[in-house]
């Protein structure tokens, strides 16, 4: 009986650690990697300033962001619209998922459980317009999603046990239509 019980104690504490290991390296290093850039990509952003800045800016920026950035036609001196995008790791790839295969993320919970672990989709956005050398128009958008409050925490574990959220409900009859 001993040795029962602690073969019991010795595979649960395994399986906490191994959640604790999935949350920390699907969840919570891709959210910190994904804020450090974006806290990068502000300040950059900041070192610029609209009818002061001119091209050499607008192509440090371009050459730092590059990787995350895109223009719609060409990028010359005379005219030029650029955008970078830095978004969580996660959004990115299920805007890319089939219809059928988010349905069945949202029938199974998936979101609410990604949530519960610390998952927040985030998007920010950088845009700048050069014309004749000068940088003459920048934006900036940030998205994020806020945690609300939710359900206990056993609810959390067990995510069948609760109703679907209203953004899941909204997000089932668009894909319906």
């Amino acid at each position: 009986m001993p040795s029962s019980l602690a073969r019991a104690i010795r595979a649960t504490v395994w399986i906490i650690a191994a959640a604790l290991l999935f949350e920390t390296t699907a969840i919570k290093l891709p959210m910190a990697l994904t804020r450090m850039r974006m806290q990068h990509l502000l300040a950059d952003f900041h070192s610029i300033y609209p009818a002061q800045s001119g091209w050499p800016d607008a192509q440090r920026l371009i050459a730092r962001w590059g990787k995350w950035g895109h223009c719609d036609g060409t990028c010359t001196e005379a005219d030029c619209d650029y955008d970078i995008v830095i978004s969580d790791p996660y959004s990115s790839r299920l805007s890319k998922l089939s219809e059928r295969t988010l349905e069945r993320l949202i029938s199974l919970h998936f979101f609410s459980f990604a949530e519960r672990l610390g998952w927040r989709e985030t998007d920010f956005s950088v845009r700048f317009v050069v014309q004749d050398s000068k940088i003459v128009r920048t934006r900036t958008v940030l998205r994020l999603d806020v945690a609300d409050s939710g359900p206990p925490r056993a609810l959390a574990l067990f995510p069948w046990l609760r109703q679907p959220s209203p953004f899941e409900t909204e997000a089932l009859q668009l894909i319906d239509k």
